[in-house]
């Protein structure tokens, strides 16, 4: 019942990418990927270090399950080399030694846990559980990073082209950019955020017969982005509005502009 909670707990925040666990010796092996099963946790196996390191050439993986004692390539010189390649990889560390010396310096090597054999179970699941909300986190905080950053490029965007309308003197470039930009957003070209958002609502949503479970925090930036969007939108559809208005053009001087600015309110 217990690992029953686990795995619901745990579903919606299954990585699209598998788990590798690095394990030369076989029952071991069987026995992390009937728990790794358990979970519906895609997974590969890789017999040494050096075999790992071949593997990651060609495929990305979330969580990397590496036993220390191995033969042609040891963990500690995988995880050096791995660190090398992906500073922030997520690595649970298998170890039959309990000291606490030797656990202070496998961690001082960017373990994110380990894991004591013989393997319980329950043990295992409850660390498995914490480093897969751990990957789950990260990649919502990297994403959501990537929407602040496009978020910072759409204004620039937007300083840039203002900048540009005030140096030209062509009316119909100003309509013809506006209403570029205007196609761009309803399409959605350059609007990476909202694509993120979704891209990420599909990696985690849970199927419920007809309907789908998505994460409240992920819909309620997608809402958000939305509502957004369409103030970007009317703003730029009442831009349009001015720009086809046609302007009467009244000559006057300087002195009767001052005199009417007098007239306004301070603020």
């Amino acid at each position: 019942m217990e690992i029953e909670l686990k795995k619901k707990n745990i579903l919606r925040k299954i990585p699209n990418d598998p788990i590798l666990i690095i394990e030369d010796k076989k029952e071991n092996c069987i026995l992390l990927e009937s728990l790794c099963d358990e979970l519906s946790v895609k997974h590969e196996v890789a017999p040494n270090g050096a075999e790992a390191l071949k593997q990651i050439e060609n495929k990305k993986y979330s969580i990397f399950i590496l036993d220390l004692m191995m033969p042609v390539m040891d963990g500690g010189s995988f995880l050096v080399k791995l660190k090398e390649i992906y500073p922030n990889a997520i690595v649970l560390v298998q170890t039959a030694i309990d000291s606490n010396e030797k656990i202070i310096e496998i961690m001082k090597l960017g373990v994110f846990d380990y894991i004591l054999k013989p393997i319980y179970p329950e043990i295992f699941l409850k660390i498995l559980q914490k480093a897969l909300n751990y990957y789950f986190l990260k990649n919502m905080e990297e994403n959501l990073a990537e929407i602040e950053n496009q978020k910072l490029r759409n204004q620039l965007e937007w300083l840039t082209y203002k900048e540009t309308i005030r140096k030209s003197d062509s009316e119909s470039f100003e309509k013809n950019s506006i209403h570029s930009l205007k196609t761009s957003l309803s399409q959605g070209s350059g609007i990476g955020s909202m694509i993120s958002l979704l891209d990420m609502i599909d990696s985690v949503k849970i199927q419920e017969g007809n309907f789908y479970k998505v994460d409240k925090e992920i819909l309620d930036l997608l809402l958000t982005n939305n509502r957004v969007t369409k103030n970007m939108l009317l703003g730029l559809e009442k831009l349009l509005n001015l720009i086809d208005q046609n302007f009467e053009f009244n000559t006057t001087s300087t002195k009767e502009i001052l005199e009417k600015l007098k007239t306004f309110p301070k603020t």
